[in-house]
């Protein structure tokens, strides 16, 4: 479940993404925040999720493979409580593969 501070975070940015969109593909900006909206609350795609992944051209089915953010996340939390003690989690920052600088990547590494 989303808490208020995941869903402020999440909409924080909804605006400079559905811009990208509009302006690489040409769509209505109002459709592109629906269904940002949208994807955020069924697939937990932030909206730098739905421009990297391109959610735009996927159908339902396609956009639930992915592994967004909010799933990620989600995923490391369970991890924790099981392995508390042999997983730590390390930040680092590089470029997405669409090109945004400072994207955030989250990495695993256990402990031997």
């Amino acid at each position: 479940m989303l808490n208020l501070s995941q869903i402020k975070h999440g909409f924080s940015e909804i605006g400079q993404y559905a811009d990208l969109v509009k302006s690489d593909y040409n769509i209505n900006k109002l459709n592109v925040l629906f269904d940002m909206v949208k994807c955020f609350f069924i697939y937990g795609a932030r909206a730098q999720d739905y421009w990297r992944f391109e959610f735009h051209k996927k159908s339902r089915r396609e956009r639930n493979r992915y592994m967004t953010n909010m799933r990620w996340l989600s995923v490391v939390k369970k991890l924790g409580r099981i392995q508390r003690n042999n997983i730590s989690t390390e930040s680092k920052i590089s470029k997405d593969s669409r090109g945004i600088a400072g994207g955030g990547v989250i990495c695993l590494i256990t402990k031997s």
